[in-house]
């Protein structure tokens, strides 16, 4: 099981990843901001940190910087930064949206499994 951060200024992403990922045994908390979350994971160690990009204009602190942060603080750290638009704007892992059940659960088991806390299926070798 991995701990995972959700982090969206959108109270219905937050919702619907965490059930779909408590579903598959995660341990799953979300926050509303960039701010909030740094306070997080200074309190409490996370296995995988998702983001919303749509929570840059928060208080002056960006997805990028928190993600950098988090990197930097142990490279044994996973992000994904959900990105709108055509194309991803952000050099971390990305997961374009709108994302689906599917993909999110894919992109999260394939981020879990490089870190090594799980086994990936067969099918996603």
């Amino acid at each position: 099981m991995s701990v995972i951060l959700v982090v969206s200024p959108h109270l219905g992403v937050r919702e619907t990843f965490s059930r779909l990922l408590q579903l598959q045994d995660h341990d799953v908390d979300s926050v509303a901001s960039t701010v909030t979350a740094l306070l997080r994971l200074k309190l409490q160690p996370i296995d995988l940190l998702i983001l919303d990009q749509d929570c840059d204009d928060l208080k002056g602190s960006s997805v990028e910087d928190l993600a950098t942060w988090y990197l930097k603080k142990d490279p044994s750290n996973r992000v994904i930064v959900m990105c709108g638009g055509r194309q991803a704007t952000t050099r971390h892992t990305h997961i374009m949206k709108p994302v689906t059940p599917s993909e999110l659960l894919a992109k999260v088991r394939r981020v879990v499994w490089e870190q090594g806390c799980e086994n990936l299926p067969e099918e996603e070798q």
